[in-house]
């Protein structure tokens, strides 16, 4: 220190001098004597060079410090200044031949050995131009200071990084230091909080405690233990803490240095409440659960704990249940409750189905024990959730027997049923199923339905899975009934086929659908027979309704003529004039009869339907009218049309003729559209416009100038089929006419 530091340059002055006077009385044997042996005894390094830098004197402390002795340095050149020092020492050379004293500076010298030690030197010069120079040896201070120093830097760096709040206080309560953890949790600079009251950085409550019970037994006993405060942090966050602290006193007692130490427990806090709340949700779980829980010591065969379900279920008060041992609730079940037991004890858990549970009344009833350890109070025991399936086996039972009948019915109908998944893979089939498709069940079973059965339409083209109507039941939960469409067999031959889609629901979640399913080739073969039947009435029909026609005009318009060719044959042996009035009759009632011949042609042609669809030879139809008249036109299908017999084709085109006809002549329309439509049961044709219109509930007309033989002609036909034809329209606001024929 400043002492040593004293001492030594008082001690090198004073060597300087006497070294100085013994050069100047060398003469002086006593002295020379004296001073050598106090240069040999001296702790200090002395050594003596000339102005040259040869080594003049060395003394055993020199030797001591740099390890070289004296016969190896005497008139040699100084050895101990390392090369990064060499400028310095050059500079200290220069100075001390200007005459100039240096003390007590710090620097390095080299030993010997080539290692450095840390020196003091002081010099002063000589009267022959040399310099006598001391060195000290301060490695062992230096070694001390650099240890302090790195004692001060841990201490220093432990109270600032620590994961720990740390402050001290003076004696008024006000915060000296902070941490770098304190300002980091509670979000301050340290300029704000040094200086201000620890107790501003509390909660009012906290803060009242601290300034009435804490800091003053701090400040009387020196020590504060697990105190709990809350603090406030600069963000207004409340945290909670663990508080500790120590105060250092002087030899009269005073505090001089305190130290805190402060915990954030605030997540510890919350761990302990959300602790509380689980335990008193799992106590709510516990008494208001729907299944018996019961706590048991295997080992003394006790009833430890029970919630009120197991009162309940078994009929016990909670009294008479804790009196029981587990073993009196399953009475001559003894060696599958101790297997039970021991296979719980052994794995930590176990789940039965085996044991049954004896009530006060005597009654047994069906339960499913679900079991698990638990340690209390370092012993094992068990807790076990017991649930009464009593009534649930019963609906089992139940459940069974109602898939053995729905089985035997599924396996009796003559009905091919079949199930499928969301994915539209198949979940079950019948025998009927099976035989009608030419499948065993292991080749449906899993499999993609559509794919299978039902991949292509009647035409031929491919039938995607988006359009196909079975479907509709797993895209919008709604059942359909189909029987225009064909299956297919496994021999890759089809059949023509009515089905019905249904949606399956469970808990009112659509899980797939059932599809029932029939061969309905013979029927269409009944159809088509009946069709034909009717095909050949309706030609029967409308042979009587041409000679009715024929007889009532073509006849007796030929009857007529020869009446008039005969009364004109008269007149002429009379006179000229009444001949030609009768010859004038004659050649009206042949052009009228020739019109009525052609119209009673037109009603028997169908060339229209020659080689085309309905709905192209309708649509052809459309189009001439449209060239016939200063009307807009247009011709719309719906559904999938499907080939008609050809009665029923004829019926349709004529009843269409009709009443395009009907609109060219009397509708003074400007808009007409024409609507053919198909679906599972009929086929339906209407004609629209927007013309006149007319009330259809007046009688109507006869005549073929007022279109009135025209809808009688269109209901007839309509009739002969099994058919309906219906009109719509009001005066001014257009005409609707539509017929529906079935197709079953």
């Amino acid at each position: 220190g400043s002492r040593d530091h004293f001492v030594l340059s008082t001690l090198a002055n004073e060597t300087v001098l006497a070294l100085e006077n013994v050069r100047l009385r060398r003469e002086a044997t006593e002295q020379a004597q004296t001073l050598r042996a106090l240069i040999q005894a001296s702790p200090l390094g002395i050594i003596a060079r000339d102005g040259d830098g040869q080594v003049q004197m060395w003394n055993p402390a020199a030797e001591r410090i740099f390890g070289w002795s004296e016969q190896e340095v005497l008139g040699r050149p100084y050895p101990l200044v390392p090369e990064e020092k060499l400028d310095e020492f050059r500079m200290n050379l220069e100075r001390s031949l200007r005459g100039e004293a240096l003390t007590g500076q710090e620097t390095l010298r080299q030993r010997k050995d080539g290692t450095q030690v840390d020196v003091g030197i002081w010099t002063g010069p000589l009267s022959d131009g040399g310099a006598m120079v001391v060195i000290a040896d301060i490695s062992e201070r230096k070694r001390a200071e650099e240890a302090l120093r790195e004692s001060e830097e841990r201490y220093r760096s432990l109270y600032g990084n620590t994961p720990v709040m740390m402050h001290s206080i003076d004696r008024e309560g006000r915060l000296a230091s902070v941490n770098n953890y304190w300002l980091e949790v509670m979000g301050y600079e340290r300029s704000e909080v040094v200086g201000r009251r620890s107790t501003d950085f509390l909660t009012e409550a906290s803060r009242r405690y601290a300034t009435e019970v804490t800091l003053p037994e701090f400040f009387k006993t020196g020590v504060a233990r697990d105190v709990e405060y809350q603090m406030v942090k600069k963000n207004e966050e409340v945290i909670d803490v663990l508080l500790s602290a120590i105060a250092e006193r002087d030899q009269a007692g005073e505090i001089i240095h305190t130290l805190a130490f402060a915990v954030d427990v605030t997540e510890r806090k919350r761990s302990e409440e959300a602790l509380r709340e689980s335990e008193e949700r799992f106590r709510k779980i516990f008494d208001n659960s729907n299944d018996a829980i019961i706590l048991i010591d295997p080992e003394q065969d006790k009833i430890l704990d029970f919630n009120p379900k197991a009162c309940d279920m078994l009929g016990f008060s909670p009294q008479e249940l804790s009196s029981l041992s587990i073993s009196d609730i399953h009475p001559g079940e003894m060696p599958e409750l101790l297997a039970f037991a021991q296979s719980v004890l052994e794995t930590g858990q176990g789940w039965t189905n085996e044991l049954t549970c004896r009530t006060k009344t005597g009654a047994v009833l069906q339960a499913e024990i679900s079991s698990s350890t638990v340690e209390i109070g370092g012993r094992t025991h068990m807790i076990s959730l017991v649930r009464d399936t009593t009534e649930r086996k019963r609906s089992e039972e139940a459940l069974r027997e109602s898939e053995e009948q729905v089985r035997l019915l599924l396996n009796s109908t003559g009905e091919a049923i079949y199930g499928v998944d969301l994915q539209g893979n198949c979940t079950f089939c019948n025998p009927a199923c099976l035989r009608l498709l030419g499948y065993a069940e292991g080749d449906l079973l899993g499999k993609n339905m559509h794919n299978l059965v039902h991949h292509t339409l009647p035409n031929g083209n491919p039938y995607l899975v988006e359009e196909c109507r079975i479907y509709q039941a797993l895209r919008g939960g709604q059942g359909t009934h189909v029987d225009d469409e064909v299956l297919w067999r496994s021999d890759k031959t089809n059949f023509p086929a009515e089905y019905w889609s249904s949606p399956v629901l469970r808990e009112n979640k659509l899980v797939g659908c059932v599809v029932t399913f029939v061969d309905i080739t013979e029927r269409q073969q009944a159809q088509e027979t009946l069709l034909q039947q009717m095909r050949e009435l309706a030609v029967l029909e409308e042979r009587n309704r041409m000679a009715r026609e024929i007889h009532d005009s073509l006849a007796q318009g030929l009857t007529a003529i020869i009446w008039q060719l005969n009364a004109a044959e008269k007149a002429v042996e009379r006179g000229g004039e009444q001949a030609l009035q009768s010859l004038n009759r004659v050649r009206n009632l042949a052009r009228d009869g020739l019109q009525e011949a052609r119209r009673s042609v037109w009603d028997l042609r169908a060339g229209p339907l020659e080689g085309r669809t309905l709905s192209e030879a309708l649509e052809q139809e459309v189009k001439s009218a449209a060239g016939a008249g200063d009307v807009e036109t247009s011709f719309v299908v719906s559904g999938v049309e499907r080939v008609l017999p050809a009665g029923v084709e004829a019926v349709l085109l004529r009843i269409c003729q009709e009443a395009l006809t009907n609109v060219l002549k009397y509708a003074k329309a400007t808009r007409m559209t024409a609507t053919l439509a198909f679906d599972q049961s009929q086929v339906r044709l209407a004609v629209r416009d927007d013309g006149i219109g007319f009330d259809p509930e007046l009688p109507i007309r006869r005549d073929r100038d007022s279109g009135g033989f025209g809808l009688i002609n269109m209901r007839e036909r309509a009739r002969l089929l099994g058919g309906e034809l219906t009109v719509q329209s009001e005066p001014g606001k257009g005409t609707l006419v539509e017929v529906a024929l079935s197709l079953e």
